[in-house]
């Protein structure tokens, strides 16, 4: 098993997006990148959007090279919406790429969250995906599969953060192969609640991908900060994975800090760190990028308009500016590997527990 990480916090955008490649099968969970729109009263830094910008583009490369697409719930850092969204770098065109038919996958299966469980505001996103006729897609909830030697076991739906979440409900994600286990949470907000917690304790993956407790959030009570990390500490006291925070417990820059308080003694990778490259916070740090490396006058505005100008220089920015230049060429490493999928043939797929549930 190989994990390919794509877009997250420490990469500089909004998103938990990864691939997963087996000897049987490649996978790429929650294909979208998204930014902040507003933190600390400002828009995304230039540097936000250059790499939103070109990892927009790598996800649309891996989608055409993906056995499977995994979609944990709908909202806009793990969904990718069919509406303009400029800092996201999105429309209906590029949601159409994303999940839509794809030539050289023809038997392209999507597996995503059931829509029926789940707030108003993800059910309205979701039916985008739903009402397609000419994709494979399927509820993922507690559903359970094997191609080849690789097992893909979804959890039952729980919340996204704690049991009364107004959020809506998410997924998340087990796989293993003859080397390697891998379980990804979904956004459970610590986890928030008993539900994750029991799914990530009934497996003992080799790694797991927690996004953590979103203390940064000026509405998610102290109470619930205290629960989700009592939750991540008795997760860290009863299993042996290597565990990655990464997604909302990184968007403050004093999440050491907040480790310490709350006496969490470990030492957590995130994406960055996997693949070797300096991590780059940059929505927690952007009041600072603001003061440091000032942006051109009415940028977003440009960017509104689609100006070219604004576009070309972002892929200066990208191409150019020192922080972003590790990053830049993992990005480009990924878009020039050819990773191996099933093409034209249909995937032989071992159904060991299907959710029967219709969506409705």
């Amino acid at each position: 098993m190989k994990i390919f990480p794509i877009s997250s916090e420490s990469l500089g955008t909004r998103s938990s997006c990864h691939l997963i490649t087996t000897e049987d099968v490649t996978i790429l969970i929650d294909p979208s990148v998204s930014l902040g729109p507003r933190r600390y009263g400002l828009p995304p830094h230039p540097l936000e959007l250059a790499i939103s910008k070109h990892t927009r583009d790598v996800i649309l490369d891996l989608v055409e090279q993906t056995d499977i697409l995994i979609t944990t719930h709908y909202h806009g850092d793990h969904y990718t919406l069919g509406v303009k969204r400029i800092v996201e770098f999105t429309d209906n065109e590029v949601a159409n790429r994303t999940y839509g038919p794809k030539k050289r996958v023809p038997y392209q299966l999507h597996f995503a969250k059931s829509p029926n469980d789940t707030n108003f505001n993800q059910k309205k996103r979701a039916y985008y995906l739903w009402r397609r006729k000419d994709i494979n897609i399927k509820p993922a909830d507690g559903t359970k599969l094997k191609i080849g030697d690789t097992l893909l076991e979804f959890s039952p739906s729980y919340p996204h953060g704690s049991e009364h979440s107004k959020l809506g409900t998410v997924i998340g994600i087990y796989i293993e192969d003859s080397s390697d286990s891998w379980l990804y949470t979904g956004d459970v907000d610590g986890p928030g609640n008993a539900k994750a917690v029991e799914f990530i304790l009934s497996h003992e993956a080799d790694f797991l991908l927690i996004d953590g407790p979103p203390f940064y959030h000026p509405q998610v009570s102290k109470q619930e900060i205290e629960i989700s990390f009592e939750n991540l500490k008795k997760i860290v006291k009863n299993t042996d994975s290597k565990i990655l925070l990464e997604h909302h417990f990184l968007r403050a820059l004093n999440w050491k800090e907040k480790m310490q308080e709350f006496e969490l003694n470990i030492d957590p990778l995130n994406f960055a760190q996997y693949i070797g490259i300096e991590a780059l916070f940059l929505e927690a740090n952007r009041k600072n990028l603001m003061k440091e490396q000032p942006p051109p006058k009415n940028y977003m505005q440009a960017l509104q308009n689609n100006d070219p100008e604004i576009l070309a220089y972002l892929d200066d920015v990208f191409e150019n500016n020192t922080a972003l230049q590790e990053l830049k060429r993992y990005l480009k490493k990924i878009k020039q590997k050819s990773f191996n999928i099933t093409e034209k043939e249909r995937l032989n797929i071992e159904w060991i527990k299907i959710e029967e549930e219709p969506v409705i």
